[in-house]
């Protein structure tokens, strides 16, 4: 933790050096002076209310109040520091287009203001994600044809939600508004792909009523994900993680959830079989890999199968090579809550360690979808990466288009 938090000073302190470079390229410029004389003093006020408040509060431990607390210094570092990034970024990127091209002073004003109008275009965009975009629900509609799907199954409408994480939100409201409008698309089956909570099952008390009232024909289905197997917390406070698990199996229960760990629940229709697999969260490293495929497979060799697995390296790991899994429903990513979607063209800083970080994907006729998250965690915002829940209609016929 100490080796992260010098290294995040370090990289703010050559950020903001870089930045008080550029600001001085355009000259005695009324709008660069007022800029040079207000940035290290802001940095200086942003580190010191954190330092008094580590001071004063403590780390946040299992207190679900002093987590969120937590965001409104990752949320002012957001509005603070992703600007100058992007300031900085463009102002190095102009500089040696300017060198290249022999560029002179007037140049070198044009691309400053250009630099600082980008960086005030971030400014605009973190705002909007802290205040709107981070409850900003879309339903991700998704046609998918599968020649392994029983006939009977033709046609099954199955709502995806994932990574709540119930305890970043300080506003009800905004979940309940959610959960309406995943209630809303008539669904023959809902299930929920991990990450309901940050540390402590507590933190989902409160929505138990809005869960339970969710309502689909064929059955409410979930799994754990990393943080709900309750190992974010280190140290003398830590709760065991069976106590958490305990805590959550009954809040599954009561909600009149079935909660898959390392199980299988088989469906039939009309003669037709279709089974609905969980596992415990696998992933890389430091994520631990608690899931047993073989197991949640072995209830019903071989018949065609949905699996949820929080994880969307599982599917890559081991998933895929399993022919009797027809589509893995995953999340985990978040989409980094950050990038941008248009069409059919979507791109994520996620996409630097998860390759599969949104979306559909497949390999034959193994199918992976990946849910970008329904809550947030880590700062408070979602910026071109909207909360989603995801509307999948089976096809029993090849090939997959958007509705």
């Amino acid at each position: 933790m100490l080796t992260r938090i010098l290294a995040l000073i370090l990289a703010i302190g050559v950020l903001d050096l870089l930045v008080w470079a550029y600001l001085r390229r355009p000259g005695d410029t009324p709008v660069f002076r007022k800029l040079r004389r207000l940035h290290f003093p802001i940095s200086v006020a942003t580190g010191l209310a954190f330092v008094s408040y580590l001071l004063l509060r403590g780390m946040p431990g299992l207190d679900p109040q002093a987590y969120r607390e937590w965001f409104i210094f990752t949320g002012l570092m957001a509005l603070i520091w992703m600007p100058r990034l992007v300031f900085a970024t463009f102002s190095v990127l102009l500089h040696l287009l300017s060198l290249i091209a022999g560029r002179g002073r007037q140049w070198k004003r044009a691309t400053a203001f250009l630099a600082l109008g980008l960086a005030g275009a971030m400014l605009g965009a973190v705002s909007w994600g802290i205040l709107i975009g981070k409850s900003d629900y879309i339903v991700h509609y998704i046609r998918l044809g599968h020649p392994g799907l029983p006939p009977a199954w033709n046609g099954l409408r199955i709502a995806q939600f994932s990574d709540t994480h119930l305890g970043s939100f300080g506003h009800p409201e905004n979940v309940r508004k959610g959960l309406r409008m995943m209630q809303s698309t008539e669904a023959d089956l809902i299930v929920f792909t991990g990450d309901l909570i940050n540390t402590v099952a507590e933190e989902a008390w409160p929505y138990a009523e809005d869960f339970r009232s969710l309502r689909a024909p064929l059955g409410k289905f979930a799994i754990l994900g990393n943080h709900d197997i309750g190992d974010y917390v280190k140290g003398d406070t830590i709760r065991p993680p069976e106590e958490n698990r305990r805590l959550l199996r009954e809040f599954f229960r009561d909600a009149g959830f079935v909660l898959l760990e390392d199980s299988a629940v088989s469906l039939v229709r009309d003669g037709d079989t279709l089974v609905v697999a969980g596992v415990d969260n696998w992933g890389l490293p430091p994520f631990r890999q608690e899931g047993d495929l073989a197991r949640a497979l072995g209830f019903f060799p071989g018949a065609p199968t949905l699996l949820l697995s929080h994880d969307p390296t599982h599917w890559e790991a081991e998933v895929k090579q399993r022919p009797e899994v027809l589509l893995t429903l995953s999340g985990h990513t978040h989409g980094m809550q950050m990038g941008m979607r248009f069409g059919n063209f979507q791109w994520s800083p996620a996409s630097f360690k998860y390759p599969l970080w949104g979306g559909l994907y497949s390999e034959n006729d193994s199918y992976l979808f990946v849910n970008t998250g329904f809550g947030f965690l880590g700062f408070p915002a979602r910026i071109g990466i909207r909360p989603e829940i995801s509307l999948i209609t089976l096809q029993s016929k090849n090939g997959q288009s958007p509705q």
